[in-house]
C-alpha cells in the first residue's frame, strides 16, 4: 500500500490539512515535524551513479520549463520575442568568472538586457525597436526543441532563437516594424472570418554598411 508521508519544512507542529483534490481520494497520508523529517532523510544513505559519457548535452536546446506563446492580450503579439541560457547555471554579478545555480526568466533576461546595453554602447543612436530589431535579425534559429527527436524549437518557444550579441554587433542590415513595439513581422493572431483578407504592413529596413546589399 502506497502511504504519502508530508514533513515539514520549517519549525513548528504538524496541523492537519486540506487537499482540495477531487475524489476519491484513497491515498493515506500524514505529517511529521522538521526534526523527525531531518532524521529520516539523514538516516537513508545516498548513493548516486552514473557514467558522464552517456550525458545529453543540454546546450543549444530549450528548457522544459520555457515560456510558451503568443501572447494573449489584444494586440496578440509574437511572444516570446528572443531567448538566452537560463537554464541552471548564469554568471555572478561582480565576480567577473563567477558561476551560480541561477535560471529561468530571472537567469535569461539579464542576458538579453546586457546584449542590448552592448549594442547600444557601440551604436548609441539605434531606437528600441530598432535594437530589438537587431537581436532578432541576428539570433541562432538552431536550438532543439526536444534533445531526443532532434526537433528545433518552434517560434512560439524561442522567437527570433537565442540572442547573440557577437553577430548583432556586425550585422549589415536590420529590418522592422515602426507601428507596433514587437521586433518581429508578423500581422499577429487574427480570426479570419472572411474568404479573402487582405493585410499590409510597413516594413523599415536599413543598410548599416557602406555598400548596397539585398
Amino acid at each position: 500500500m502506497i502511504v504519502i508521508q508530508i514533513g515539514l519544512v520549517a519549525p513548528g507542529d504538524p496541523f492537519p490539512g486540506g487537499d482540495r483534490g477531487d475524489r476519491p481520494i484513497d491515498i493515506p497520508g500524514y505529517m511529521i515535524s522538521l526534526a523527525d523529517s531531518t532524521a529520516i532523510k539523514n538516516a537513508i544513505p545516498t548513493v548516486i551513479t552514473g557514467n558522464l559519457d552517456d550525458a545529453i548535452p543540454q546546450v543549444g536546446s530549450m528548457l522544459g520549463s520555457s515560456s510558451r506563446g503568443p501572447a494573449h492580450d489584444p494586440a496578440h503579439l509574437i511572444k516570446p520575442e528572443i531567448g538566452a541560457p537560463g537554464g541552471s547555471v548564469s554568471a555572478v554579478a561582480g565576480s567577473g568568472t563567477g558561476e551560480g545555480p541561477f535560471g529561468g526568466t530571472s537567469g535569461a533576461s539579464p542576458m538579453v538586457a546586457g546584449a542590448a546595453a552592448l549594442l547600444l554602447s557601440a551604436k548609441p543612436g539605434l531606437t528600441p525597436n530598432e535594437v530589438k530589431a537587431i537581436l532578432m535579425n541576428n539570433a541562432e534559429m538552431n536550438i532543439k526543441n526536444d534533445l531526443i527527436t532532434g526537433s528545433l524549437a518552434p517560434i512560439s518557444r524561442i522567437g527570433g532563437g537565442e540572442v547573440r550579441v557577437d553577430r548583432a554587433l556586425v550585422a549589415r542590415a536590420a529590418a522592422w516594424d515602426d507601428d507596433t513595439p514587437q521586433g518581429a513581422l508578423s500581422f499577429g493572431f487574427l480570426d479570419v472570418y472572411k474568404e479573402e483578407v487582405v493585410l499590409k504592413k510597413t516594413v523599415r529596413v536599413r543598410n548599416y554598411s557602406d555598400k548596397p546589399i539585398r
